[in-house]
């Protein structure tokens, strides 16, 4: 059912409500690891509904989950193996003392992978494509609105951030990211994507 105008306040209330359902089922559906990126297509399919007031959360989080399924799981599979590759690389080079071209280039490829995650599930949930066409068009798009990405992969990448100043703070907003912290970021990126996406609504899903 679709949320009915009322005043402010009971709004946000409402708001955070839904917000604290889908933080739930995303953490719940991120547990087996393997299912964490077709956890993320839910949220980002529930988190743009919620935006257009359409639809019940916990509807649309599974809808998104079920439908995204496929891609979503073989995008992340992929994106964790590179992403621990290159990690580890980058760490056995600085434990090592080595420097240049080859660290200058992990860490080019390392934020290629992170601009690409954080277009790709907003991307999925939305149009119909094949996968590695879904992954050009999140690059294209990462670069085309740089603004925006460094706010998205602020967004993404908030409780990692939060950790490298102090993982004290972290402790201290423990409890926000158990409640709304990553439906909130996912809500908060439906927003920021809102006119980046404007112009390919003829092309949207209309699920």
């Amino acid at each position: 059912m679709d949320r009915q105008r009322t005043n402010p306040f009971v709004e946000f209330l409402e708001l955070l409500a839904d917000l604290a359902i889908l933080n739930v089922l995303f953490l719940l559906c991120c547990l087996p690891v393997v299912t964490a990126g077709a956890s993320l297509a839910g949220l980002n399919y529930a988190a743009e509904k919620l935006r257009r007031q359409e639809g019940r959360p916990a509807a649309n989080f599974f809808r998104g989950f079920r439908v995204n399924f496929r891609q979503a799981t073989i995008f992340w599979i992929i994106f964790l193996c590179l992403i621990v590759f290159l990690f580890l690389d980058l760490y056995f080079l600085i434990q090592n003392g080595e420097s240049g071209l080859y660290l200058l280039l992990l860490g080019l490829v390392l934020l290629w992978l992170i601009f690409t995650f954080v277009y790709f599930y907003p991307l999925l949930v939305r149009f119909d494509n094949k996968l590695l066409r879904h992954v050009r068009n999140a690059f294209l798009l990462s670069l085309t609105h740089l603004g925006r990405t460094i706010c998205l992969t602020a967004l993404a990448l908030a409780p990692l951030l939060i950790w490298m100043v102090s993982g004290q703070l972290l402790l201290y907003t423990s409890v926000f990211w158990l409640l709304v912290g990553f439906s909130a970021a996912a809500y908060c990126s439906a927003l920021l994507l809102r006119k980046v996406f404007a112009a390919q609504m003829p092309e949207e899903r209309g699920d």
